[in-house]
C-alpha cells in the first residue's frame, strides 16, 4: 500500500486535504530554488582590471596585473567554477597566467612584460566565451624611473641625513647648509652619473668631481641640467597667499627671542593656497605624469625663490593609489603621502622656508623687502 496521498483523486471526490496548501507551497519553493540555482549556474561573470586607470606600462619591465572576477562567492556546494583564459595577439608580450579556474569574487594575478613599445590587447574568455578585452600601451619614456633607481637615490638621502643631523658634523663636508649638495648626490645615484652631478665618496668624503656651489643657486644648477639634456620639463609657480600680518609680526619683533617665537608660531600659516591655486599647482604637476607609463617621477626643485633645494619623488607604480615624497638633507620631510595632497605639501615647504627668510631679515635688519615665494621644478630624465 502506498504511503503517498493522491491530491488529484481527492479533488475529484471533493475532499479538501488540510495538507494540500502546505504541499503546494513546498513545491513552489522547490521550483523557485531550482530556477535560482539554474540562473546562477548559467551566469558567467565578467573579468575586469582591478585598477581601471592602468593603461600605460613600461617596456622590458615585469608588471603585476590584478583582475577581479565579478560577483560574490556564495561559499556553497552549488558554487560554480569558471575557466578563464587570457590571450594576446602581440608576440612581444608575455603573460605568466594564461588559464585559471576561478569562482566569483576571486582576484586573478598575472605578470605581463613586453619586449617592445606598442599596443597590446588582452582578450579574456570565460568558459570559452569572450567576456572582455583590455587594451594596454607599452612605452619607454626617459623620465620614468624604476624602483631600483629610486632605492639608490633614497639610500643616499638616508646616508646624508645621518651626517647632517650629527652635531657637530663628523666631517667638514657637512659643516654648512647642505640642501643643494644632498639633492645632487641623490640625482647622481639615480642616474649613475658622477660627472655632471655633485657626488662624494662615502668613506673618505672626497669629491668625485670639481663641481662646486660658490655663488650658485638651484636655479643655476637646474639650468645646467637642462642644457645637458637631463630635464624633461620645467614648472614655475608663484600663486601663494602671504599672511602679511604674520610677516609683520616677525619683522617688528621687540627682540631676537620674540622673533624666534613668532617664527615658530607662524611657521606653517604664513603661506597658504586658495582652493583654486591649490588645484592650479596640483594640475601643473599631474599634467606631467598623466599620460606616462607606470613608474617613478623625480623633480629637482626649489622653494621660496631658491632659498631651499629639495627632491620630489612621485610613486605612480599603482595609478589607483599614487603617492609622493619630498626629501632634503635631513631625510624625508613632513610633506609626503597621497598624491592628491601634493600641492599642500609643497605649500608647507614654502611656508616654513618663507618664515625662515623673514626671521633672517629681522636678524640682519633688512626688513624693507621680503623674499620671493616662487617654486620651480625641473622634471628629471635620462639623456
Amino acid at each position: 500500500m502506498s504511503n503517498s496521498f493522491d491530491f488529484d483523486f481527492a479533488d475529484k471526490i471533493g475532499y479538501e486535504s488540510p495538507w494540500k496548501k502546505e504541499w503546494e507551497n513546498k513545491s513552489a519553493n522547490s521550483l523557485n530554488f531550482k530556477n535560482k540555482e539554474q540562473k546562477t549556474v548559467s551566469f558567467t561573470p565578467n573579468i575586469t582590471l582591478e585598477c581601471g586607470k592602468l593603461k600605460n606600462l613600461p617596456v622590458n619591465t615585469q608588471v603585476l596585473l590584478r583582475f577581479t572576477v565579478e560577483g560574490k562567492s556564495e561559499q556553497s556546494l552549488f558554487e560554480s567554477d569558471y575557466d578563464v583564459t587570457f590571450s594576446c595577439s602581440n608576440k612581444n608580450v608575455t603573460l605568466t597566467t594564461k588559464s585559471v579556474e576561478v569562482e566569483k569574487g576571486w582576484t586573478i594575478l598575472t605578470n605581463i612584460i613586453s619586449k617592445k613599445e606598442g599596443n597590446a590587447s588582452i582578450e579574456i574568455k570565460v568558459d570559452g566565451v569572450w567576456k572582455n578585452t583590455v587594451n594596454l600601451n607599452f612605452l619607454s619614456s626617459k623620465d620614468i624611473f624604476t624602483e631600483g633607481d629610486i632605492i639608490r637615490q633614497i639610500n643616499e638621502f638616508k646616508y646624508i641625513k645621518k651626517l647632517c643631523d650629527t652635531k657637530p658634523p663628523p666631517h667638514k663636508e657637512y659643516d654648512e647648509n647642505y640642501c643643494m649638495q644632498a639633492a645632487e648626490r641623490g640625482l647622481s645615484e639615480l642616474l649613475n652619473d658622477t660627472v655632471n652631478f655633485y657626488s662624494v665618496y662615502r668613506k673618505t668624503h672626497k669629491h668625485k668631481n670639481n663641481i662646486g656651489f660658490a655663488g650658485k643657486t638651484a636655479y643655476d644648477r637646474g639650468d645646467f641640467f637642462e642644457k645637458k639634456g637631463f630635464v624633461e620639463s620645467i614648472i614655475t609657480f608663484d600663486s601663494y597667499t602671504i599672511n602679511h600680518n604674520e610677516k609683520k609680526a616677525i619683522f617688528e619683533s621687540k627682540n631676537a627671542t620674540q622673533a624666534e617665537q613668532n617664527y615658530a608660531k607662524y611657521i606653517y600659516s604664513i603661506i597658504s593656497l586658495t582652493k583654486a591655486d591649490e588645484k592650479k599647482l596640483q594640475d601643473l604637476i599631474l599634467d606631467e605624469i598623466k599620460e606616462k607609463e607606470t613608474g617613478f617621477h623625480v623633480f629637482y626643485f626649489t622653494v621660496t625663490g631658491g632659498f631651499h633645494t629639495l627632491t620630489l619623488i612621485i610613486d605612480n607604480l599603482f595609478p589607483c593609489d599614487p603617492s609622493y615624497q619630498i626629501w632634503d638633507q635631513h631625510g624625508l620631510s613632513s610633506s609626503h603621502g597621497k598624491l592628491d595632497e601634493l600641492a599642500m605639501g609643497i605649500a608647507t615647504q614654502t611656508s616654513w622656508t618663507f618664515a625662515n627668510t623673514c626671521l633672517n631679515r629681522y636678524k640682519s635688519g633688512n626688513t624693507k623687502y621680503y623674499d620671493s615665494t616662487e617654486t620651480k621644478l625641473w622634471k628629471i630624465r635620462r639623456k
